[in-house]
């Protein structure tokens, strides 16, 4: 069985950094950003499904707890990022 250390890795996700982006064309928002949404909320979506299954075993939860917490607000904050920037 897997630590779950080893499986948070697996299920994190690098999101790029978008803080610069500006988009003035709204087929560029339709076509290129909603993909890399939908992928964050995904990989959160996983996240989430897979405290929930360990969440009744306790060996090293509270580690692997904090671990997810720290990537799921991290991807909660690149995430506003992105969509502020959507705002022109």
């Amino acid at each position: 069985m897997k630590a779950y250390n080893e499986i948070a890795e697996e299920k994190m996700i690098s999101i790029p950094n978008y803080s610069n982006l500006k988009l003035n064309n709204n087929d560029d928002i339709k076509e290129n950003i909603p993909s890399h949404l939908n992928l964050i909320v995904s990989k959160i979506n996983e996240q989430i499904d897979l405290l929930k299954h360990l969440n009744s075993n306790s060996e090293n939860l509270k580690e692997f707890t904090e671990n997810i917490q720290s990537v799921l607000i991290n991807n909660r904050k690149q995430t506003e990022s992105i969509l502020k920037n959507l705002i022109i």
